[in-house]
């Protein structure tokens, strides 16, 4: 595809976006997910238990109040931004099944801490014991509670490093999340109360679990308005699997796709994307992978070169 070419797609797909909304009526929360097999491997055979991105807010004007149902890759940082997009539906879905387990782990510890405080005390290692019998309390199957134990052994350090520091950056910024702020943390645990957090395991490259959210989301005649992808699409080409499921996904004119890409080890660019132009992309088989896509951006005023 030409870049005159590539200008017309933008152009069209800018167009796209002043249609009227399909219908978003209020549904109900989704049934079991269908998951896709598990990988040979994780990335770099690690599981990455808390997000390494430090810049969400980049992403806030765009999505916040969106509703719909919200639909992410990774852990902590869905529920930091679950606080602004407001979802009527978030579905977390990993192909590590470590992370979807602590989505789980994390449901406990909501649906136990009243406050951000006792929810962050939850994850120190001195209140080890707390979580650990809450989680053989809620667990009734004894093999899914070892495991759920095994899997905050491993990330419990992890965790209250991250949320500490997540606290500090939003304090500084002084932008409410769900750390810092009591009317943030309540709708995130009324989410989970109410049964609209749906954790599931999945591949953005495979058949049947991205088919399953699309259906899913359809059968509740809500939108996707937020798809996050974090990084996850530097590990891969656009191949025909891959282009069918964001094309399977019921977009609307509000709908973003919100994704990062490294620009050194610790460092990332934060992309927002309008659904219908993720869309047109996925029609061109010309643009096979996220580093072509992502040249065609466009720098958002006044973030130093960090948002697109």
């Amino acid at each position: 595809m030409s870049r005159c070419a590539v200008k017309i797609v933008l152009f069209v797909s800018t167009l796209l976006i002043g249609l009227g909304p399909v219908a978003a009526a209020p549904g109900p929360a989704f049934g079991p997910l269908v998951t896709d097999p598990p990988p040979k491997r994780t990335t770099r055979s690690n599981h990455y238990v808390v997000s390494n991105e430090d810049r969400h807010d980049l992403f806030r004007a765009a999505i916040t109040d969106l509703g719909g149902v919200m639909v992410g890759v990774g852990a902590d940082q869905l529920y930091l931004m679950a606080g602004w997009v407001k979802p009527q539906v978030l579905v977390p879905m990993d192909f590590d099944q470590y992370v979807v387990d602590l989505h789980g782990i994390y449901r406990i510890a909501f649906l136990n801490a009243k406050t951000p405080t006792d929810f962050i005390a939850f994850f120190k290692p001195a209140n080890k014991g707390k979580l650990d019998a809450l989680i053989q309390k809620a667990i009734s199957d004894p093999v899914l509670a070892a495991r759920y134990i095994k899997v905050l052994n491993f990330s419990r350090k992890t965790i209250t490093w991250r949320l500490r520091r997540v606290v500090k950056h939003y304090t500084r910024l002084k932008i409410p999340i769900f750390l810092t702020s009591q009317p943030v943390y309540d709708f995130i645990v009324s989410l989970h109360r109410e049964g609209r957090v749906h954790p599931v395991r999945g591949d953005l490259t495979k058949d049947k679990t991205m088919a399953s959210i699309a259906a899913a989301a359809r059968k509740a005649n809500l939108p996707i308005r937020v798809l996050y992808l974090s990084n996850a699409e530097q590990y891969f080409t656009f191949k025909a699997q891959y282009r069918k499921n964001i094309l399977g996904l019921p977009f609307d004119a509000k709908s973003v796709a919100i994704r990062t890409f490294p620009i050194s080890k610790t460092s990332y660019r934060y992309y927002i994307q309008p659904g219908s132009m993720f869309h047109q992309w996925m029609r061109s088989y010309a643009i096979n992978n996220v580093r072509y896509m992502v040249q065609y951006r466009t720098a958002i005023p006044n973030t130093k070169g960090r948002a697109y």
